[in-house]
C-alpha cells in the first residue's frame, strides 16, 4: 500500500532577503562596539587607580626620606 501524507517543498536559501544579514551584522557590530567601549573604560579606571596609588606611595617615600634626613642632621 502507498499512502500520500503531504507535499514537501524546499526554498532556495540564496533567495532570502539580504536585509536579515545586514540586521545580524549591525547587531553583532553594536555588541562588539559596546564590549570594546566597556573594556576601554575599565582599563582606564584601573590605570588611573594604579597611577594615584603610585603617586601616593611616592609621596609617602619622599616624606619618609625627608624625616630620615632631618633626623640624621640633628
Amino acid at each position: 500500500r502507498l499512502y500520500t501524507i503531504g507535499i514537501l517543498s524546499y526554498r532556495d536559501i540564496e533567495k532570502r532577503s539580504p536585509i536579515l544579514y545586514y540586521i545580524a551584522a549591525c547587531i553583532c557590530g553594536t555588541i562588539l562596539t559596546i564590549f570594546i567601549v566597556i573594556s576601554y573604560i575599565l582599563f582606564r579606571q584601573t590605570n588611573t587607580k594604579r597611577a594615584k596609588q603610585l603617586n601616593r606611595l611616592q609621596n609617602q617615600i619622599d616624606t619618609l626620606e625627608m624625616r630620615v634626613a632631618r633626623e640624621c642632621k640633628e
